[in-house]
């Protein structure tokens, strides 16, 4: 009884550490989370949608053309769930009317810490939850330690882009279907993250093939359940965009800000999406810019463990679901205009994704030098992207953006303490959890 009370010291340890570890990390606020942030206002100070009031500070907005009325080009979920915290928030801070100026940084900064920073290390106790459940033989705390730490997800956990919130809400879902009866909740996590972030909906097909592998004995009515739970997010879903856009399923690329508009006028949502291009997944992968496996060598093995389990594996489901999640956000990334996601770090569009991607480390080997030196690799340019990074346009190389404000350092310096004692932290709990294990097998 006195190790699993010391196991669980050390779990609440670490993820305590996380908490503190995302909200550590440098914060900056860009035209992205400004035009998310102005829809919680409109919502929260003047129970309206539109944001025309106080769009100054962005130019991410959408406008159907002839009403004068104006809207965030982006999906409203992060607004949505932000606005009832911001209006404590400025309650807090005795602003009852805020206007553009501060102290706005500050009330997004605090929003970020419930919308953002707490929901991430949730997810990464899910994470944890769902990879200790799979196999005795994996190291989920250090598994959940390079995603969490290790990968662009340091960065977006501390920053109101609403990719990590998506993600959030999508991995419960995943969760609650595979490792619960509770259906219709899974289902409105789904519901949820595809109000937050419109590309989640690639997951449904890889939803549909876990329930085909999951739950085929009660295939329909576990599907009826999941749908019914995810009703209310859709009810939303159709309201808001007929409301601001004019059609139930009409997103807001329609009538977005002219700047974001492609040249191929012929593709889809005023050449927006298009086809996904080569040059593009090569730098979506490996480039310079942006390179996810550059900036996280680590997941190269995540993907090859994916690929390792569908070959060898006697249930493929779920590695092909993890593969799935990876190929689809690749491709669609690589179709859209804006692939770059403009002044930001690594590739933003692809973060949903990354909690599936990593799942493929638990069948790879985890004692072996390769790991540990891509890990640590990993580790210290994560770090370095949340300390002393700057948001780099889609010209600039990866380690352009790196900031000439020698202030910033420390926080390097900090940051990579305490994410060294983190990884101290969970080679801790695996290592007591496997000495459990190889104890209870001698004992059997």
């Amino acid at each position: 009884m006195y190790e699993a009370i010391n196991k669980e010291k050390y779990l609440l340890l670490f993820f305590t550490g996380l908490f503190f570890l995302y909200l550590l990390a440098p914060t900056v606020v860009d035209v992205n989370q400004w035009s998310r942030y102005d829809l919680m206002r409109a919502l929260a100070f003047d129970h309206s949608i539109r944001i025309e009031k106080y769009m100054g500070n962005t130019i991410d907005w959408s406008g159907p053309p002839g009403h004068g009325y104006f809207y965030t080009n982006k999906a409203p979920g992060t607004s949505f769930l932000g606005a009832p915290f911001l209006f404590i928030a400025a309650k807090i801070y005795g602003v009852l009317r805020p206007s553009i100026q501060d102290p706005h940084y500050h009330l997004l900064l605090i929003t970020d810490v419930f919308i953002t920073i707490i929901p991430s290390v949730i997810l990464s106790l899910l994470l944890y939850l769902f990879i200790r459940r799979q196999t005795k033989e994996a190291h989920p705390a250090i598994i959940t330690f390079g995603y969490a730490v290790a990968t662009i997800v340091f960065k977006y956990s501390a920053s109101t882009f609403g990719h990590q919130t998506a993600a959030v809400f999508v991995f419960a879902a995943f969760y609650l279907l595979l490792c619960s009866d509770k259906l219709w909740l899974s289902g409105a996590f789904f519901g949820l993250s595809v109000l937050t972030e419109y590309s989640m909906v690639l997951l449904a097909p890889g939803f549909l093939l876990l329930f085909f592998g999951y739950k085929k004995n009660d295939f329909w009515s576990s599907l009826l359940k999941f749908c019914i739970g995810g009703l209310p997010a859709f009810v939303i879903f159709v309201w808001y965009h007929k409301t601001a856009f004019g059609g139930y399923l009409t997103l807001p690329m329609k009538y977005n800000n002219p700047l974001f508009w492609g040249e191929d006028e012929r593709s889809a949502v005023r050449g927006v999406i298009g086809y996904p291009r080569p040059t593009i997944l090569f730098e979506l992968l490996f480039g310079q810019r942006r390179g996810l496996f550059l900036i996280s060598p680590v997941l190269l093995l995540a993907l090859i463990g994916s690929v390792k389990a569908v070959i060898n594996s006697t249930q493929k489901e779920l590695p092909i679901f993890c593969l799935w999640s990876f190929t689809s956000f690749l491709a669609f990334n690589a179709s859209f205009n804006g692939w770059h996601g403009g002044n930001c770090w690594g590739p933003r569009y692809l973060v949903p994704m990354l909690p599936f991607l990593v799942i493929g480390l638990v069948w790879i080997r985890h004692h072996s030098k390769l790991f540990y030196t891509l890990l640590v690799v990993s580790v210290l340019n994560s770090v370095a992207i949340a300390a002393i990074a700057v948001p780099t346009g889609p010209d600039d190389m990866v380690y352009a953006g790196l900031s000439s404000d020698f202030g910033l350092w420390p926080k390097f310096i900090l940051l990579l303490t305490v994410a060294s004692a983190l990884f101290l932290v969970a080679k801790k709990v695996d290592r007591d959890a496997l000495r459990k294990t190889l104890s209870g097998h001698s004992h059997s």
